[in-house]
Protein backbone atom coordinates (compact mmCIF):
# COMPACT_ATOMS: atom_id res chain seq x y z
CA UNK A 1 0.00 0.00 0.00
CA UNK A 2 0.86 3.71 -0.04
CA UNK A 3 2.25 5.23 3.15
CA UNK A 4 2.93 8.85 4.13
CA UNK A 5 5.48 9.64 6.79
CA UNK A 6 7.89 12.46 7.55
CA UNK A 7 6.56 14.54 4.67
CA UNK A 8 7.14 11.75 2.14
CA UNK A 9 4.93 9.27 0.33
CA UNK A 10 5.96 5.69 -0.39
CA UNK A 11 4.65 2.70 -2.28
CA UNK A 12 5.83 -0.65 -0.94
CA UNK A 13 6.07 -3.69 -3.22
CA UNK A 14 5.94 -7.05 -1.50
CA UNK A 15 7.05 -10.38 -2.90
CA UNK A 16 7.01 -12.08 0.52
CA UNK A 17 5.71 -11.16 3.95
CA UNK A 18 8.43 -8.49 4.15
CA UNK A 19 8.67 -5.31 2.08
CA UNK A 20 11.42 -5.88 -0.49
CA UNK A 21 11.30 -2.63 -2.48
CA UNK A 22 9.93 0.81 -1.63
CA UNK A 23 9.44 3.56 -4.21
CA UNK A 24 8.38 7.09 -3.40
CA UNK A 25 9.36 10.56 -2.26
CA UNK A 26 11.21 11.33 0.95
CA UNK A 27 10.78 14.34 3.21
CA UNK A 28 13.06 16.49 1.00
CA UNK A 29 11.10 15.77 -2.16
CA UNK A 30 13.68 13.38 -3.59
CA UNK A 31 12.48 10.40 -5.61
CA UNK A 32 13.92 7.22 -4.13
CA UNK A 33 14.07 3.50 -4.79
CA UNK A 34 14.86 1.77 -1.51
CA UNK A 35 15.77 -1.86 -0.88
CA UNK A 36 14.17 -2.80 2.45
CA UNK A 37 15.90 -6.16 2.65
CA UNK A 38 19.39 -4.71 2.12
CA UNK A 39 18.55 -1.51 3.97
CA UNK A 40 20.05 0.72 1.27
CA UNK A 41 19.08 3.17 -1.48
CA UNK A 42 19.23 1.79 -5.02
CA UNK A 43 18.48 5.06 -6.82
CA UNK A 44 17.85 8.66 -5.78
CA UNK A 45 16.81 11.71 -7.79
CA UNK A 46 17.41 14.84 -5.71
CA UNK A 47 14.62 17.41 -5.93
CA UNK A 48 16.85 20.43 -5.32
CA UNK A 49 19.47 19.66 -8.00
CA UNK A 50 18.04 16.95 -10.23
CA UNK A 51 21.18 14.92 -9.55
CA UNK A 52 20.73 11.19 -9.99
CA UNK A 53 22.47 8.72 -7.71
CA UNK A 54 22.71 4.99 -8.32
CA UNK A 55 24.02 3.15 -5.28
CA UNK A 56 24.27 6.42 -3.35
CA UNK A 57 21.73 8.64 -1.63
CA UNK A 58 23.75 11.85 -1.99
CA UNK A 59 24.83 12.32 -5.63
CA UNK A 60 27.13 15.34 -6.04
CA UNK A 61 26.82 15.58 -9.85
CA UNK A 62 24.12 15.07 -12.48
CA UNK A 63 24.90 11.35 -12.45
CA UNK A 64 26.90 9.54 -9.78
CA UNK A 65 27.26 5.77 -9.73
CA UNK A 66 28.67 4.04 -6.67
CA UNK A 67 30.00 0.72 -7.95
CA UNK A 68 30.96 -0.72 -11.31
CA UNK A 69 29.16 0.33 -14.51
CA UNK A 70 28.69 -1.16 -17.98
CA UNK A 71 27.63 0.82 -21.06
CA UNK A 72 26.53 -1.82 -23.54
CA UNK A 73 25.39 -1.04 -27.08
CA UNK A 74 24.46 -4.63 -27.82
CA UNK A 75 25.40 -8.21 -27.04
CA UNK A 76 26.48 -9.42 -23.62
CA UNK A 77 29.51 -8.45 -21.58
CA UNK A 78 31.24 -9.25 -18.33
CA UNK A 79 33.66 -6.72 -16.88
CA UNK A 80 37.07 -7.77 -15.59
CA UNK A 81 37.37 -7.76 -11.83
CA UNK A 82 39.60 -4.64 -11.94
CA UNK A 83 37.32 -2.77 -14.38
CA UNK A 84 35.17 0.08 -13.02
CA UNK A 85 33.64 1.23 -16.33
CA UNK A 86 33.19 -1.04 -19.35
CA UNK A 87 32.06 0.26 -22.76
CA UNK A 88 31.13 -2.61 -25.04
CA UNK A 89 29.55 -3.61 -28.33
CA UNK A 90 30.01 -7.35 -28.48
CA UNK A 91 27.39 -8.46 -30.99
CA UNK A 92 29.89 -9.84 -33.54
CA UNK A 93 33.64 -10.20 -34.08
CA UNK A 94 33.61 -7.06 -36.24
CA UNK A 95 31.69 -4.92 -33.71
CA UNK A 96 33.31 -1.64 -32.67
CA UNK A 97 33.05 0.04 -29.27
CA UNK A 98 34.00 3.73 -29.08
CA UNK A 99 34.34 6.52 -26.55
CA UNK A 100 34.09 10.05 -27.98
CA UNK A 101 35.56 13.10 -26.23
CA UNK A 102 34.22 16.25 -27.91
CA UNK A 103 35.96 19.58 -27.34
CA UNK A 104 35.70 22.98 -29.01
CA UNK A 105 37.68 23.63 -32.21
CA UNK A 106 39.94 26.00 -30.28
CA UNK A 107 40.03 23.94 -27.08
CA UNK A 108 41.27 20.55 -25.93
CA UNK A 109 40.02 16.97 -25.61
CA UNK A 110 41.79 15.32 -22.69
CA UNK A 111 41.94 11.97 -20.94
CA UNK A 112 43.41 12.58 -17.49
CA UNK A 113 45.07 9.98 -15.25
CA UNK A 114 44.77 11.15 -11.64
CA UNK A 115 45.72 10.00 -8.18
CA UNK A 116 44.92 11.28 -4.70
CA UNK A 117 47.77 13.81 -4.94
CA UNK A 118 47.39 15.12 -8.49
CA UNK A 119 44.57 15.73 -10.97
CA UNK A 120 46.82 15.35 -14.02
CA UNK A 121 49.68 13.01 -13.15
CA UNK A 122 49.40 11.48 -16.62
CA UNK A 123 47.30 12.43 -19.64
CA UNK A 124 46.55 12.00 -23.32
CA UNK A 125 45.73 15.46 -24.69
CA UNK A 126 44.55 16.66 -28.10
CA UNK A 127 44.95 20.37 -28.93
CA UNK A 128 42.35 21.30 -31.53
CA UNK A 129 43.84 24.70 -32.47
CA UNK A 130 47.11 23.18 -33.79
CA UNK A 131 45.79 19.61 -34.11
CA UNK A 132 48.49 17.90 -32.08
CA UNK A 133 48.36 14.99 -29.64
CA UNK A 134 50.49 15.02 -26.51
CA UNK A 135 51.30 12.41 -23.88
CA UNK A 136 52.08 13.28 -20.27
CA UNK A 137 53.76 11.31 -17.48
CA UNK A 138 54.81 12.40 -13.98
CA UNK A 139 52.81 15.62 -14.54
CA UNK A 140 54.93 16.71 -17.56
CA UNK A 141 54.52 16.36 -21.31
CA UNK A 142 56.92 13.70 -22.65
CA UNK A 143 55.90 13.13 -26.28
CA UNK A 144 54.00 15.05 -28.96
CA UNK A 145 52.68 14.17 -32.43
CA UNK A 146 52.18 17.28 -34.53
CA UNK A 147 49.53 17.88 -37.20
CA UNK A 148 52.21 17.02 -39.79
CA UNK A 149 52.80 13.64 -38.14
CA UNK A 150 56.20 14.57 -36.73
CA UNK A 151 56.99 12.90 -33.41
CA UNK A 152 58.87 14.70 -30.68
CA UNK A 153 60.22 13.07 -27.53
CA UNK A 154 61.42 15.70 -25.10
CA UNK A 155 60.36 18.51 -27.45
CA UNK A 156 57.03 20.12 -28.31
CA UNK A 157 58.11 21.31 -31.77
CA UNK A 158 59.70 18.44 -33.71
CA UNK A 159 60.85 19.61 -37.15
CA UNK A 160 61.60 16.09 -38.45
CA UNK A 161 59.67 12.82 -38.58
CA UNK A 162 61.27 11.87 -35.27
CA UNK A 163 63.15 14.18 -32.92
CA UNK A 164 64.60 13.00 -29.61
CA UNK A 165 65.70 15.90 -27.41
CA UNK A 166 67.20 16.30 -23.95
CA UNK A 167 67.99 19.92 -23.14
CA UNK A 168 69.63 19.03 -19.82
CA UNK A 169 71.97 16.23 -20.96
CA UNK A 170 72.68 13.60 -23.62
CA UNK A 171 70.04 12.20 -25.96
CA UNK A 172 70.35 8.42 -26.32
CA UNK A 173 68.31 6.21 -28.65
CA UNK A 174 68.62 2.52 -27.86
CA UNK A 175 67.95 -0.41 -30.21
CA UNK A 176 68.58 -3.88 -28.77
CA UNK A 177 68.12 -7.51 -29.79
CA UNK A 178 69.04 -10.93 -28.42
CA UNK A 179 72.69 -11.85 -27.81
CA UNK A 180 72.71 -13.87 -31.05
CA UNK A 181 70.50 -11.57 -33.13
CA UNK A 182 71.01 -8.55 -35.38
CA UNK A 183 70.39 -4.90 -34.69
CA UNK A 184 69.54 -3.17 -37.97
CA UNK A 185 68.83 0.36 -39.13
CA UNK A 186 67.40 0.17 -42.65
CA UNK A 187 67.66 3.10 -45.08
CA UNK A 188 65.66 3.29 -48.30
CA UNK A 189 62.88 4.84 -50.33
CA UNK A 190 59.30 3.96 -51.31
CA UNK A 191 60.58 1.37 -53.80
CA UNK A 192 63.09 -0.29 -51.47
CA UNK A 193 63.01 0.31 -47.74
CA UNK A 194 66.28 -1.57 -47.21
CA UNK A 195 68.65 -0.21 -49.86
CA UNK A 196 71.29 0.63 -47.30
CA UNK A 197 71.65 -0.28 -43.66
CA UNK A 198 73.72 -0.28 -40.53
CA UNK A 199 73.97 -3.74 -38.95
CA UNK A 200 75.32 -4.92 -35.63
CA UNK A 201 75.75 -8.69 -35.36
CA UNK A 202 75.58 -9.46 -31.65
CA UNK A 203 76.93 -12.99 -32.10
CA UNK A 204 80.21 -11.76 -33.64
CA UNK A 205 80.16 -8.19 -32.30
CA UNK A 206 80.76 -6.83 -35.80
CA UNK A 207 79.30 -3.51 -36.98
CA UNK A 208 78.84 -2.99 -40.72
CA UNK A 209 77.65 -0.13 -42.91
CA UNK A 210 76.19 -1.61 -46.12
CA UNK A 211 75.09 -0.19 -49.45
CA UNK A 212 72.68 -2.45 -51.29
CA UNK A 213 70.84 -3.97 -48.39
CA UNK A 214 70.98 -7.43 -46.92
CA UNK A 215 70.12 -9.22 -43.76
CA UNK A 216 73.56 -10.39 -42.57
CA UNK A 217 77.13 -9.20 -42.18
CA UNK A 218 78.69 -9.74 -45.63
CA UNK A 219 81.72 -8.81 -47.73
CA UNK A 220 80.29 -5.47 -48.88
CA UNK A 221 80.39 -2.22 -47.02
CA UNK A 222 82.56 -1.03 -44.15
CA UNK A 223 83.02 -3.45 -41.27
CA UNK A 224 84.21 -2.61 -37.78
CA UNK A 225 85.36 -5.69 -35.87
CA UNK A 226 85.47 -6.11 -32.11
CA UNK A 227 88.72 -7.21 -30.48
CA UNK A 228 89.78 -7.91 -26.94
CA UNK A 229 93.07 -6.40 -25.90
CA UNK A 230 95.03 -7.71 -22.93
Amino acid sequence: GTNSTGGGAYQAFNSTSNNNTTIGSDGTGAFVVYDDTAGSYRMVVKASTGNVGIGTSSPSEKLEVSGKAIIRKSGSATAHGDTDLLVTDATAASSTAAIQILGGNAGFSNLQFSDTDSYSQGAIMYGHTDNYMAFKSNASERMRITSAGNVGIGTTSPSRNLVVSNTSGNSILGITSSSSGLVQLALGDTDDDNYGQIILDNSSNKLQIQNGGGGVISDRGITLDYFFFF
